[in-house]
This record gives C-alpha cells, sequence and structure tokens, in this order.
C-alpha cells in the first residue's frame, strides 16, 4: 500500500513541475550573390547572430560548386550541434529554392522550472 501511494505521489509531483518551451530559428540562404549568402540564428529573447557563408559561382567548375556547397553545409552543420549542446532539438526543418535557397530550421527546447 505505501508503494502505491509513493507511486502516486511520484507521478503528481512530475505533473506539477512546470515546464516552459523556448524557440529559436535559423534562416540559412544560399546564393551565387555575396551579399545574400548567410545564416540567422534568432532567438526567443531576441539575441540573434549573423554568419557569413560562401556563394557559387553559377556557370563555375561543379567541384569548386560542390567544395562551396559543403563547407557551407559544414557550418549549418556546427550551429544544429551547437544547438543540441545548448539543449534545443530540430523540431521543423524546410527547404526551397535553385538559384537562391533557403532553408528555415525551428528549434525547440523544455526547460523544467
Amino acid at each position: 500500500m505505501r508503494v502505491l501511494i509513493f507511486a502516486l505521489l511520484l507521478s503528481v509531483t512530475q505533473i506539477l513541475v512546470a515546464q516552459t518551451t523556448e524557440c529559436a530559428t535559423l534562416r540559412v540562404i544560399e546564393s551565387t550573390k555575396a551579399q545574400l549568402c548567410h545564416m540567422t540564428l534568432t532567438y526567443e529573447d531576441g539575441r540573434s547572430e549573423i554568419i557569413p557563408l560562401r556563394y557559387w559561382q553559377p556557370f563555375g567548375n561543379s567541384d569548386t560548386t560542390k567544395k562551396v556547397l559543403i563547407q557551407n553545409q559544414l557550418k549549418m552543420t556546427k550551429v544544429i550541434s551547437r544547438m543540441r549542446n545548448e539543449g534545443y532539438e530540430v523540431k521543423q526543418l524546410s527547404t526551397t529554392g535553385e538559384n537562391i535557397i533557403h532553408t528555415y530550421v525551428l528549434f525547440e527546447r523544455i526547460k523544467e522550472e
């Protein structure tokens, strides 16, 4: 009987723990124009960070273009890894475009108070 009461109290305590959800967004723009290429990471509290990316040549060597895209992808991977280390999870991701590629990532973390 005591075990049952203890288990009931433990489950009620877990329900009463307040949780808040925090969001952050990452907008990535890749293009053939240098002034457009960047990532913008924005936190819910208003902090933001702009991370420059490299642009690719529209009619350049395909190997060079691949290398640039891989370098940009590596920067994205590092940002996602950093966000994971801060306790965020990727909740949604979308990509669209051809000449200008837009990628949008929504991060979320749950904080117990």
